[in-house]
């Protein structure tokens, strides 16, 4: 019987699987999984010790030479709660409008996954922001910086140790973007040698342009019809969201590095409740989660703030 605590929770369960469902059908897809490597814990926070590498080796001189390793930066995640509700009107249920019901049940689950898209996107909309979520560095300075520094004594930062720009898109800056990632140096000071795959990470705007630098075989902007150097070395990561802060910014990465280094965590995965307010007999619909994510460390990716 409608209003009856038996039915009400039938309807509440049946709005949880919708509630599920969505997770896995949602309208809102997904680009963390494709950008962000997976964080796993079970404390309120997780910290991340680096270390250097070791100096090259010395020629024998009749016995071993130890070297020594020196601490990097320590980068730490502290973990949010998000939540959202909906107080459903019990006309609805009385009314048998189960259509309404199972798509407030879909909007709720959506305004949690659309939550966390838009907290994701700021590792690059906000690229060159020290201004961090979920983030503490010890190092204190944005992922995309011109001045990184190392603790390593007697290495130099003048060259390799930036990784930002203000080139908009096309052929050139996409060529020198790709050199200045692939010349930049780790805390001993050495050229970081890499077969990791490239991808373009850029706005809506920006697709058709990136596609036609790296989609044409011959004469890109030239009628000579010289080959393509750009055709099949990058892939390309479009995301909507990126547009809201801007359409111009755009970024080059490593992706198997990117996802080493750019962790993303679910410490609560998205909790779904369900019961009946006494006094105004509406039905009290809630999710919440706990999230958050961190850089490690910043050699994955090249970034252009474009001026």
């Amino acid at each position: 019987m409608i209003g009856t605590e038996e039915f009400n929770k039938l309807v509440a369960n049946k709005m949880y699987e919708v509630v599920e469902e969505e997770a896995k059908y949602a309208d809102i897809e997904s680009m963390i999984p494709k950008l962000f490597g997976s964080g796993k814990s079970d404390r309120a926070s997780e910290e991340y010790f680096q270390i250097s590498g070791v100096r090259d080796a010395s020629a024998w001189g009749g016995k071993f030479v130890t070297k020594k390793q020196y601490p990097g930066y320590t980068s730490k995640v502290i973990f949010q709660r998000f939540a959202n509700r909906l107080e459903i009107d019990p006309a609805l249920l009385e009314d048998k409008q189960y259509d309404v019901l199972m798509q407030q049940a879909r909007d709720l689950r959506n305004s949690y996954d659309r939550k966390k898209e838009k907290m994701a996107v700021n590792v690059f909309s906000n690229a060159t922001s020290a201004a961090f979520d979920f983030q503490e560095s010890e190092e204190g300075l944005s992922w995309a910086n011109s001045s990184h520094t190392t603790k390593v004594p007697s290495v130099s930062t003048s060259t390799g140790f930036s990784n930002t720009g203000t080139s908009a898109l096309d052929p050139t800056s996409l060529a020198a973007a790709r050199i200045s990632l692939m010349r930049l140096r780790d805390s001993m000071g050495n050229l970081i040698n890499t077969r990791s795959k490239l991808a373009v990470v850029i706005p809506i705007t920006l697709a058709d342009t990136l596609e036609e630098i790296i989609g044409t075989d011959r004469g890109l902007y030239t009628d000579e019809g010289t080959i393509n150097v750009h055709k099949g070395a990058y892939s390309a990561i479009p995301w909507i969201l990126l547009d809201d802060t801007s359409t111009t910014d755009w970024s080059l990465v490593r992706v198997d590095e990117m996802k080493k280094q750019l962790l993303w965590f679910d410490r609560l995965k998205a909790q779904y409740m369900a019961h009946i307010d006494k006094d105004t007999l509406s039905n009290v619909h809630s999710i919440h989660g706990r999230f958050g994510y961190l850089f490690k460390d910043w050699r994955w990716g090249y970034h252009n703030n474009v001026a």
